[in-house]
């Protein structure tokens, strides 16, 4: 489970299965979704709570490394998957840690790109609390998301970490104009 706070007060849950929920607390609505790649062990807390950070999760996916190389005194993996549609991955290490990613279409195009910077550490695990992805669209339009992690708690009690959704929850409108 992760609390976002800003823009909007909002819960994400996940477990291994893929099942997802997204709930707002503000207007009790809730949209639930099956995805496989929404499953927890693909969501970056987990990886690195995992000790998946090799791959960033990659082989959850299906992905095997390809390629090793140094460039420009960094580490660069390259990770592909048997599906020729789908894209090769690239991932540059400073000191073991991610600090680059990025998704090629199989035409060679960079079609996304995701930087993770401010490691911290907690206990054994270290964690980038500051992720920017940027997806490219068609043409000129692109998605920037920058995720910056706070109040981090690891071996703790906390009640957060039992929420659930609640019961009466409606479905969420998905044809509302965005706000």
């Amino acid at each position: 489970m992760t609390l976002y706070k800003t823009p909007l007060k909002y819960y994400s849950i996940a477990n291994s299965k893929g099942e997802f929920q997204l709930y707002n607390p503000e207007s009790n609505e809730v949209m639930s979704q099956y995805d496989p790649s929404l499953s927890s062990t693909t969501e970056l807390v987990s990886i690195f709570m995992s000790g998946r950070v090799d791959d960033l999760g990659l082989g959850y996916l299906g992905y095997r490394l390809a390629e090793t190389g140094r460039e420009e005194g960094y580490v660069k993996k390259s990770f592909k998957h048997p599906d020729p549609m789908l894209p090769t991955v690239n991932i540059v290490y400073d000191n073991y840690l991610p600090i680059y990613c990025e998704y090629i279409s199989p035409e060679g195009k960079v079609v996304n790109r995701k930087y993770l910077s401010n490691y911290q550490q907690f206990g054994r695990m270290t964690l980038p609390l500051r992720s920017t992805d940027i997806s490219y669209g068609n043409g000129r339009d692109s998605t920037v998301v920058r995720t910056i992690y706070s109040s981090v708690r690891i071996d703790t009690e906390d009640p957060a970490f039992d929420f659930s959704v609640p019961a009466d929850a409606k479905p969420m409108k998905l044809d509302a104009p965005a706000k």
